[in-house]
């Protein structure tokens, strides 16, 4: 490696409430560590470790928790979907602790889309007036399914009110003040955040692009090799 000591990458994982997370992102990191890439996978709070207190948070109460959690020194942060939603907004509000950026499929881009649109109405409808129409059996339950929002529907309150809080957070001004060199990875059959999102990231002056064909929307989980060798490459290339 360019580097004279060992690079270190910290991980921030998707939304998902899923006790094998960590497990799936193991292969990609075996990978990166061949190529002497240590990572560290970084447990989200409500995720994949308890939240610090019962109360619904905002991506800003994860940028600071990450504030905390982090090294002092700059880092290389390496974040899929939401993990890179908050990658994006932890390196605009503190570019001096974060020496490299990787992003996989990044979420925070607001799709305009007719589905897209017609989504979030159906999630809005089935957060505010879910109690509503609890009475009639089964009519919950079917909207959170309508809004294809399988996490929420199982989420428990305070981590329902969590995900409208964050899905409701664009971070297209904080991607334009990001600086430090970054590797943007997408699949190019991504249904969750579009291909077409990349555009946006664009604005990033020092940005390498990588479309992984017939990818979907973990390219880590299903193309390990390739995602390795992108992500090897790039530091490499520091």
């Amino acid at each position: 490696m360019a580097q004279h000591t060992q690079p270190v990458v910290y991980i921030l994982h998707g939304w998902a409430v899923d006790p094998q997370n960590e497990q799936k992102w193991q292969a990609v990191r075996d990978i990166l560590h061949t190529n002497g890439i240590r990572t560290v996978f970084v447990g989200l709070p409500g995720l994949t470790i308890p939240l610090p207190e019962e109360k619904p948070w905002t991506l800003d109460d994860y940028e600071a928790w990450l504030a905390e959690y982090l090294p002092g020194e700059p880092v290389i942060l390496l974040g899929h979907s939401f993990g890179g939603q908050l990658a994006v907004r932890f390196t605009a509000r503190h570019p001096e602790r974060v020496s490299q950026l990787i992003l996989i499929a990044s979420s925070g881009i607001r799709d305009l889309s007719f589905a897209a649109q017609t989504k979030r109405r159906l999630f809005w409808l089935a957060a505010k007036v879910g109690k509503v129409v609890s009475f009639v059996p089964g009519a919950r339950a079917l909207l959170y399914k309508l809004a294809r929002e399988k996490d929420y529907y199982t989420a428990p309150p305070v981590m329902r009110q969590t995900m409208s809080n964050v899905i409701s957070e664009e971070i297209l001004t904080d991607i334009y003040s990001i600086e430090v060199h970054t590797l943007l990875i997408w699949g190019s059959h991504d249904t969750i955040t579009p291909v077409k999102n990349v555009q946006y990231f664009k604005k990033i002056p020092h940005i390498e692009t990588r479309i992984i064909s017939a990818a979907r929307h973990s390219p880590q989980f299903t193309h390990p090799e390739t995602v390795g060798q992108f992500i090897t490459t790039f530091l490499d290339s520091q």
